[in-house]
């Protein structure tokens, strides 16, 4: 449980160090650890659901989305043992290195 906590606020400082508003899931229950929102410009608000997951470095593995999450269009936030965090998706990745070096 630690270090899914400890992930889970890795990748909440790395969001929000890329503009992102971030809303918690504090229930402990449901299919998503975080909420977040951006806006960049005119363009309508970017939200994402998020499942955090701690990357096995180890084993080269994480756990996978579940049929209701995959229904609900969340996305994998990968935090690996070192820190580094990086969205499964490669659209939204590709976009949150955008927004980080403005």
């Amino acid at each position: 449980m630690q270090l899914a906590a400890w992930a889970e606020s890795k990748a909440i400082s790395w969001l929000l160090h890329r503009n992102w508003l971030v809303c918690k899931n504090v229930s402990g229950h449901g299919f998503v650890d975080l909420i977040a929102t951006r806006t960049q410009g005119a363009a309508i608000a970017r939200t994402v659901l998020i499942d955090v997951k701690y990357y096995n470095q180890e084993n080269r593995t994480y756990g996978k989305l579940s049929d209701v999450q995959k229904r609900a269009g969340v996305v994998i936030l990968i935090v690996e043992g070192d820190g580094n965090c990086r969205f499964v998706d490669e659209t939204l990745e590709k976009e949150t290195e955008d927004e980080s070096t403005i």
